[in-house]
Protein backbone atom coordinates (compact mmCIF):
# COMPACT_ATOMS: atom_id res chain seq x y z
CA UNK A 1 0.00 0.00 0.00
CA UNK A 2 1.38 3.35 -0.94
CA UNK A 3 0.52 6.57 0.83
CA UNK A 4 -1.16 8.00 -2.29
CA UNK A 5 -4.14 6.68 -4.21
CA UNK A 6 -4.04 6.38 -7.99
CA UNK A 7 -6.92 7.56 -10.19
CA UNK A 8 -8.51 4.11 -10.36
CA UNK A 9 -8.44 3.66 -6.59
CA UNK A 10 -9.89 7.13 -6.05
CA UNK A 11 -12.70 6.41 -8.49
CA UNK A 12 -13.45 3.09 -6.76
CA UNK A 13 -13.50 4.72 -3.32
CA UNK A 14 -15.75 7.59 -4.45
CA UNK A 15 -18.43 5.08 -5.49
CA UNK A 16 -18.69 3.62 -1.99
CA UNK A 17 -21.56 4.86 0.20
CA UNK A 18 -19.27 4.98 3.24
CA UNK A 19 -16.96 7.51 1.55
CA UNK A 20 -17.84 11.20 1.51
CA UNK A 21 -14.75 12.36 -0.42
CA UNK A 22 -11.29 11.20 -1.50
CA UNK A 23 -8.06 13.01 -2.26
CA UNK A 24 -4.72 11.54 -3.31
CA UNK A 25 -3.75 11.08 0.34
CA UNK A 26 -6.97 11.12 2.38
CA UNK A 27 -10.35 9.45 2.67
CA UNK A 28 -13.25 11.32 4.25
CA UNK A 29 -15.90 8.94 5.56
CA UNK A 30 -19.59 9.68 6.07
CA UNK A 31 -20.89 10.29 9.57
CA UNK A 32 -23.28 7.36 9.07
CA UNK A 33 -20.40 5.01 8.35
CA UNK A 34 -18.50 6.25 11.39
CA UNK A 35 -21.54 5.65 13.61
CA UNK A 36 -22.19 2.22 12.11
CA UNK A 37 -18.51 1.40 12.59
CA UNK A 38 -18.77 2.33 16.28
CA UNK A 39 -21.96 0.29 16.70
CA UNK A 40 -20.47 -2.82 15.10
CA UNK A 41 -17.17 -2.35 16.89
CA UNK A 42 -18.96 -2.18 20.23
CA UNK A 43 -20.78 -5.38 19.24
CA UNK A 44 -17.40 -7.12 18.87
CA UNK A 45 -16.65 -6.89 15.14
CA UNK A 46 -13.06 -6.22 14.13
CA UNK A 47 -12.26 -2.92 12.42
CA UNK A 48 -10.96 -4.66 9.31
CA UNK A 49 -14.09 -6.80 8.95
CA UNK A 50 -16.30 -3.72 9.29
CA UNK A 51 -14.35 -1.82 6.64
CA UNK A 52 -14.40 -4.87 4.36
CA UNK A 53 -18.17 -5.22 4.79
CA UNK A 54 -18.56 -1.73 3.32
CA UNK A 55 -16.29 -2.40 0.34
CA UNK A 56 -13.22 -0.73 1.87
CA UNK A 57 -10.50 -3.23 0.99
CA UNK A 58 -7.53 -3.10 3.39
CA UNK A 59 -5.27 -3.84 0.39
CA UNK A 60 -6.40 -0.54 -1.15
CA UNK A 61 -6.73 1.76 1.84
CA UNK A 62 -4.15 0.14 4.08
CA UNK A 63 -4.37 -1.49 7.48
CA UNK A 64 -2.76 1.51 9.17
CA UNK A 65 -5.56 3.83 7.96
CA UNK A 66 -8.15 1.44 9.37
CA UNK A 67 -6.31 1.23 12.68
CA UNK A 68 -5.98 5.02 12.94
CA UNK A 69 -9.65 5.62 12.06
CA UNK A 70 -10.79 3.06 14.61
CA UNK A 71 -8.68 4.63 17.36
CA UNK A 72 -9.67 8.20 16.48
CA UNK A 73 -13.40 7.41 16.21
CA UNK A 74 -13.41 5.50 19.49
CA UNK A 75 -11.63 8.37 21.29
CA UNK A 76 -14.07 10.91 19.78
CA UNK A 77 -17.08 8.79 20.76
CA UNK A 78 -15.75 8.37 24.30
CA UNK A 79 -15.33 12.14 24.63
CA UNK A 80 -18.84 12.72 23.23
CA UNK A 81 -20.49 10.16 25.50
CA UNK A 82 -18.43 11.23 28.52
CA UNK A 83 -19.83 14.74 28.05
CA UNK A 84 -23.38 13.36 27.80
CA UNK A 85 -22.99 11.14 30.90
CA UNK A 86 -21.41 13.70 33.21
CA UNK A 87 -17.89 12.46 32.53
CA UNK A 88 -18.60 8.73 32.98
CA UNK A 89 -18.31 6.38 30.00
CA UNK A 90 -20.29 3.14 30.04
CA UNK A 91 -18.88 0.23 27.93
CA UNK A 92 -21.96 0.09 25.72
CA UNK A 93 -22.34 3.85 25.43
CA UNK A 94 -20.48 3.92 22.11
CA UNK A 95 -23.13 1.72 20.54
CA UNK A 96 -25.99 3.58 22.23
CA UNK A 97 -24.71 7.00 21.14
CA UNK A 98 -24.62 5.93 17.51
CA UNK A 99 -28.10 4.36 17.74
CA UNK A 100 -29.60 7.47 19.36
CA UNK A 101 -28.16 9.89 16.81
CA UNK A 102 -28.88 7.78 13.72
CA UNK A 103 -31.43 5.05 14.46
CA UNK A 104 -31.85 4.14 10.78
CA UNK A 105 -28.19 4.42 9.87
CA UNK A 106 -27.56 0.71 10.35
CA UNK A 107 -30.45 -0.29 8.14
CA UNK A 108 -29.52 2.24 5.48
CA UNK A 109 -25.90 1.14 5.46
CA UNK A 110 -26.97 -2.50 5.17
CA UNK A 111 -29.01 -1.59 2.09
CA UNK A 112 -26.13 0.46 0.70
CA UNK A 113 -23.79 -2.44 1.36
CA UNK A 114 -26.14 -4.72 -0.56
CA UNK A 115 -26.42 -2.23 -3.43
CA UNK A 116 -22.64 -1.96 -3.69
CA UNK A 117 -22.36 -5.75 -3.76
CA UNK A 118 -25.07 -6.03 -6.42
CA UNK A 119 -23.45 -3.29 -8.51
CA UNK A 120 -20.19 -5.25 -8.39
CA UNK A 121 -22.03 -8.38 -9.51
CA UNK A 122 -23.63 -6.47 -12.40
CA UNK A 123 -20.21 -5.12 -13.43
CA UNK A 124 -18.77 -8.63 -13.34
CA UNK A 125 -21.67 -10.00 -15.41
CA UNK A 126 -21.20 -7.21 -17.96
CA UNK A 127 -17.51 -8.11 -18.22
CA UNK A 128 -18.45 -11.75 -18.74
CA UNK A 129 -20.94 -10.82 -21.48
CA UNK A 130 -18.30 -8.67 -23.23
CA UNK A 131 -15.80 -11.54 -23.02
CA UNK A 132 -18.32 -14.00 -24.44
CA UNK A 133 -19.21 -11.60 -27.26
CA UNK A 134 -15.52 -11.19 -28.06
CA UNK A 135 -15.05 -14.96 -28.09
CA UNK A 136 -18.07 -15.37 -30.34
CA UNK A 137 -16.76 -12.72 -32.75
CA UNK A 138 -13.34 -14.37 -32.81
CA UNK A 139 -14.91 -17.77 -33.49
CA UNK A 140 -16.99 -16.30 -36.33
CA UNK A 141 -13.91 -14.61 -37.82
CA UNK A 142 -11.93 -17.82 -37.49
CA UNK A 143 -14.68 -19.81 -39.23
CA UNK A 144 -14.83 -17.22 -42.04
CA UNK A 145 -11.06 -17.37 -42.45
CA UNK A 146 -11.17 -21.16 -42.69
CA UNK A 147 -13.94 -21.02 -45.27
CA UNK A 148 -12.02 -18.49 -47.32
CA UNK A 149 -8.83 -20.57 -47.24
CA UNK A 150 -10.50 -23.74 -48.53
CA UNK A 151 -10.91 -24.15 -52.27
CA UNK A 152 -14.46 -23.80 -53.51
CA UNK A 153 -16.28 -27.07 -53.85
CA UNK A 154 -17.64 -27.88 -57.25
CA UNK A 155 -21.23 -28.82 -57.61
CA UNK A 156 -21.68 -32.55 -58.32
CA UNK A 157 -22.21 -33.31 -62.00
CA UNK A 158 -25.26 -35.26 -63.01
Amino acid sequence: MTSEFDDEQMQLLRRLPAVRAVTRTRIYYTREFRDEFLRRSAAGHSPTSIFRAFGLDPQVIGAKRIERCADRWRREAERETAGQNGGHTHPTSLMKAADVQYPLAGALLNYRERIVRLEREVDELRRMVRDLQRQQEQSAQSAQAQEASQPPQEAPQQ
